[in-house]
């Protein structure tokens, strides 16, 4: 329903009457209000309850004397009961001639005509005095309601340019808002770009990467090739370079004098084969024992194919220990590690490797000078054979007190040699009491010094038995 229509139907409902034109006209100076017309109603009610009560007839006298209209009737009609007061009253007054029958009637009949108009003018005079108020206050409500509706309207205006702030605001924060939410979007959108193109990116730069990779490791695996081809040595190893490369492979100072203390010191060095000193090496071996000292023993290299071993040692040693306590070298590949190598060029040139054929020929000197000197007790005791160190502790057992056909009988002493630590060992082993096994008593062995010693306790320390080797 539009704001009029209601704004009538509330009036009608309000004033029991439809509005006039001026009304109307005012109920739309205010925008159809139907708060102020509520006050206006209000209004209307209490000018109404005025002009009622002001419209009601005056019993004061005075206030009727004061209406009746002074007409000439009145003022006569007046004089006549005056004049008839003063005739009774004895006053000196006459009236004038007349019948007294025709002075009543008419005294009678002036009376009766005079109250009437009197009364007439009375309520002619009071209808117009409540017209005048009425319309008086009609002017001053529509004046106040009329001051009321510009005040309402002022009260009205007086937000307006708050309501603008409000609006404009209102427009600012959608604006805001959509200029919010379209940033939104755009850095969304980017940021999704951004994402496809980095996605893009990293698998284009693995793809890449695998490429480079793969023609990295195509080009590392040809150099590798090339650089095999290229350090491949031309020709095979010789004796004496192997031997060279096993006193120059790590830990070779612990079996003998190093490759690089050689070729600080510059000493010559021998290397002398022999087919003696292991008997259970594989088919093929080659064994050599070097012309150095090292604490009292003699460095050995057997070579086994392409692998060599290196052990210190006062006699043969068995083939299994030399393969766990020795040096091993691996010579195919430290041929070709070390074929163009300068150190390996020197140290060749400080060894000497004797023929085979010289060799036999000095082992067979050496073993007849050892038995003509074995009186003159010139045996090295530092390389003694087996024989001759298993002679050297008979003697010193004999020299203990042990009888010499018990000695040299293995049914009731037992000697048993070995090997430890590089130093050649001898165990012996005596029958107990009931003659019912054999136990171990003493070890034997050749010092560094070149002397015999012995121990009876697997914690004691050897001690020299004072006994020198003789035939």
């Amino acid at each position: 329903m539009a704001p009029n229509e209601k704004w009538v139907k509330r009036f009608e409902a309000t004033m029991g009457r439809e509005p006039s034109v001026a009304e109307y006209q005012q109920g739309k100076a205010t925008d159809f209000d139907l708060d102020l017309l509520a006050e206006w109603a209000a209004l209307q009610g209490n000018v109404a309850t005025e002009t009622k009560t002001e419209a009601k007839p005056e019993t004061d006298p005075e206030t009727k004397s004061e209406t009746k209209p002074e007409t000439p009737g009145a003022a006569a009609n007046q004089a006549l009961p005056e004049q008839s007061n003063r005739a009774a009253d004895g006053g000196t007054t006459k009236a004038a001639p007349h019948d007294e029958a025709g002075e009543e009637s008419t005294a009678a009949a002036g009376g009766a005509n005079t109250t009437s108009a009197a009364t007439a003018a009375g309520a002619a005079n009071t209808a117009s005095g409540v017209a005048t108020r009425a319309t008086t206050a009609a002017t001053v409500a529509h004046d106040d309601r009329t001051s009321a509706n510009r005040s309402a309207k002022r009260h009205r205006a007086l937000p307006r340019p708050a309501l603008i702030g409000i609006g404009v605001a209102a427009v600012v924060v959608i604006l805001a808002v959509a200029l919010g939410l379209f940033w939104h979007h755009n850095q969304v959108a980017e940021s999704a770009a951004r994402a496809s193109s980095l996605s893009a990116a990293r698998v284009s730069s693995r793809a890449k990467a695998k490429a480079q990779a793969a023609s990295k490791a195509k080009a590392q695996a040809a150099a590798s090739a090339s650089r095999a081809a290229a350090a491949k040595p031309p020709r095979a190893a010789t004796v004496a370079e192997k031997l060279a490369l096993v006193l120059l492979a790590p830990g070779a100072e612990k079996q003998a004098m190093s490759g690089q203390q050689l070729l600080e010191s510059g000493d010559k060095v021998t290397a002398t084969p022999s087919s003696s000193l292991y008997s259970d090496v594989p088919a093929g071996s080659h064994a050599y024992y070097l012309s150095l000292s090292f604490e009292g023993k003699t460095p050995t290299i057997t070579i086994v194919g392409d692998h060599a071993y290196m052990v210190a040692s006062q006699v043969a040693v068995p083939y299994a220990y030399m393969k766990q306590k020795g040096v091993h070298v691996d010579l195919a590949a430290a041929w070709q590690k070390q074929f163009k190598s300068q150190d390996l060029a020197k140290l060749v040139k400080q060894l000497t490797v004797k023929a085979a054929e010289t060799a036999t020929a000095d082992e067979s000197t050496a073993a007849a000078s050892d038995a003509s000197s074995a009186n003159d007790s010139e045996v090295d005791v530092h390389n003694l054979t087996q024989a001759q160190l298993l002679h050297w502790v008979k003697l010193a057992l004999v020299a203990h007190g042990a009888d010499e056909s018990a000695v040299n009988d293995s049914d009731q002493i037992g000697l048993k040699p070995g090997f430890t630590d590089g130093f050649a060992t001898v165990a012996v082993y005596m029958w107990n009491e009931l003659h019912t096994v054999q136990k171990w008593e003493y070890t034997y062995r050749v010092n560094a010094n070149g002397e015999l010693e012995y121990t009876g306790s697997e914690t004691e320390d050897y001690k020299p038995t004072g006994v020198d080797y003789s035939e």
